[in-house]
Order: C-alpha cells, then sequence, then structure tokens
C-alpha cells in the first residue's frame, strides 16, 4: 500500500494502528499464539508513538473516520476473544464433566444479560 506524501507522522501511525487491528483479527481468529503476542508487543509501541504524537498535534476532526474505524475493529477483535474464552470454558466443562457454573470465572446467565452497542459514536 503506497501512502500519500502528505501524511505525517499522526496520520501514518493511525493507518498502522488501523491495519494492526485488522492482522490481529486473522491471528485471533487462527488462535496463533505467538503471533498474538507479538501483535499486543507491536500494538503496545503504536500505541505509546500515538500518545507520544497527540501529546504534540491533538487529534482533530479529520481523524475521526479511522479513529471510528480502528475503535469498531478493536470492537470486533474484543469479541473475538470473548468468543475464544467461552469456547475453552465449555470444552473445558464438557471434557471434565464440571458444569459451566462451576467453571472459574463463569456466571450465572440471567434474563437481562446483553451487550451494550454505542451506536452514536
Amino acid at each position: 500500500m503506497t501512502e500519500p506524501a502528505s501524511m505525517d507522522n499522526l496520520d501514518r501511525t493511525l493507518l498502522e494502528l488501523e491495519l494492526l487491528h485488522d492482522r490481529e483479527a486473522v491471528v485471533l481468529r487462527g488462535m496463533q499464539k505467538d503471533a498474538i503476542d507479538a501483535i499486543t508487543d507491536e500494538k503496545n509501541e503504536l500505541c505509546d508513538r500515538l500518545r507520544e504524537l497527540t501529546a504534540q498535534t491533538p487529534l482533530s476532526e479529520r481523524h475521526r473516520s479511522v479513529l471510528d474505524r480502528i475503535r469498531k475493529r478493536a470492537t470486533l477483535n474484543q469479541l473475538l476473544v470473548i468468543h475464544a474464552r467461552d469456547a475453552v470454558r465449555t470444552i473445558l466443562a464438557h471434557a471434565s464433566g464440571t458444569p459451566m457454573e462451576a467453571m472459574p470465572g463463569a456466571r450465572k446467565p440471567t434474563l437481562q444479560d446483553g451487550l451494550r452497542l454505542n451506536v452514536r459514536g
């Protein structure tokens, strides 16, 4: 992918973070532990760089679209992690004969359970 000559360090960092979330989704779906660890390290470095850059140049309205895309990708990746965790708990419960409610970290589902989504942005 070629980047426009006018792209500054902040724009470039945001683009790298967006692309990293895309790679992270692939790695999460494949449950590639070493790759997940590497992406986590890379994400921490990008977040540190982003913190430094935004201290010098605050984010503006022109960054809103890329920030929205990053937020959506991060949310989808978080859902992948939650799904994987629940799948592992289910497998362990079935393999051990332990009821799901007795698994560490499990909670009893209630009718009020649900997922809150901020659709306003």
